[in-house]
């Protein structure tokens, strides 16, 4: 879906960050690392509005970020909802204790389907 240099761009974002949860957008070909504003910035992400607000023009092609540590490789509820709600593709890296990395996979009805081969 991606290029594999932007990819990992976020895996480093991801790793870089740990333990705290890293968030970010593609924005066009490039991977624009945002600053997690939530209150429990260890496990969850929050953008602000106001940094979001400035790439919407620029066409955001994805809201990426990471789990950590807590064995939840895989979206969650709100995850899910928020997903639906910005109508944009969500990708996921999980980032373990250890630092090793899975994904990220993204999720969302605006993915294109792959081919069957």
């Amino acid at each position: 879906m991606f290029d594999e240099d932007l990819l990992q761009l976020v895996r480093q974002h991801a790793v870089r960050v740990y333990p705290l949860e890293a968030c970010g957008l593609i924005v066009g070909n490039s991977y624009v690392e945002c600053r997690n504003i939530h209150e429990d910035p260890f496990n969850n992400f929050r953008i602000s509005d106001k940094e979001f607000a400035k790439h919407v023009g620029q066409g955001i092609q994805a809201v990426v970020h990471s789990h950590t540590g807590n064995g939840n490789n895989y979206p969650s509820k709100m995850d899910m909802q928020s997903q639906y709600n910005m109508a944009v593709p969500w990708g996921i890296v999980y980032v373990s204790p250890t630092k090793d990395i899975e994904g990220p996979f993204f999720f969302g009805d605006q993915i294109d389907i792959a081919p069957l081969l």
